[in-house]
């Protein structure tokens, strides 16, 4: 459990919570996003982002967070033009992690955040150059992805997700990996379980602690059935190294 002392001492309670909502049997493995399929991270020396949105009236503003070319944290608010493919001006990320409308009115389409790619009527017509996705549903980003600053530890203090109830199937169910990858290393397997449609929850009485520059993300290794949805989170502090 999460120690009121262990909060004071932070620099920060960072929540990240995510949703694929469509994981076939033949798409496995996916990553706990709302794009869907693997997630690719951009270079760590950083890349220029773009935007847009699949709505050519969308032009509300746009905030960006994420970390820079030295893996700093970094914040970026730009307007839309519609579907019009728009360079981010200081747009060089390293990592993007959370996007989300700050104007007063929604987003009626889809906004991408990606490295450059052709795009059609403003989607990004190469899939792995999409770092980030807001739905207008959501008005922000669902993803279960995250990497630590720079200067920073990161204490996992809880993980938590569920599966949906696929039609047909009795009992539902996901084969789940939390993946960590260490900077200039590989992603490996550090937790595993499996969800149901019943919430599953952990809160670790002694913290998994990770050091800077660590990307973090739930992947959905394998599924029951088809039209699955998985959501999936999990809460960190950010420690000063």
């Amino acid at each position: 459990m999460i120690d009121f002392r262990d909060i004071q001492n932070s620099a920060g309670l960072v929540r990240k919570f995510g949703r694929n909502p469509d994981i076939d049997t033949g798409t496995d493995p996916e990553d706990v996003w709302e794009f869907g399929g693997l997630y690719t991270f951009p270079d760590n020396s950083g890349e220029q982002m773009y935007i847009s949105s699949s709505s050519g009236s969308d032009t509300e503003t746009i905030h960006i967070e994420g970390l820079d070319s030295n893996f700093n944290r970094k914040t970026v608010n730009i307007q839309l033009s519609g579907q019009t493919k728009t360079l981010i001006p200081d747009g060089i990320f390293s990592r993007v992690f959370r996007v989300y409308t700050v104007s007063d009115t929604a987003l009626l389409g889809d906004v991408y955040v990606y490295t450059d790619s052709a795009v059609s009527s403003g989607v990004p017509d190469t899939a792995s150059t999409v770092k980030a996705v807001v739905s207008p549903e959501n008005q922000q980003t669902l993803m279960s992805i995250y990497t630590i600053p720079a200067g920073y530890h990161g204490w996992i203090v809880e993980i938590y997700g569920i599966c949906s109830k696929v039609s047909g199937v009795t009992n539902p169910a996901a084969d789940m990996k939390l993946m960590i990858r260490e900077y200039n290393k590989v992603l490996r397997t550090q937790y595993t379980c499996e969800f149901t449609d019943t919430l599953y929850k952990d809160d670790f009485s002694i913290p998994l602690i990770l050091p800077e520059k660590t990307d973090i993300l739930w992947r959905a290794q394998t599924v029951k059935d088809n039209n699955t949805t998985i959501n999936a989170g999990f809460s960190l502090l950010l420690k000063r190294c």
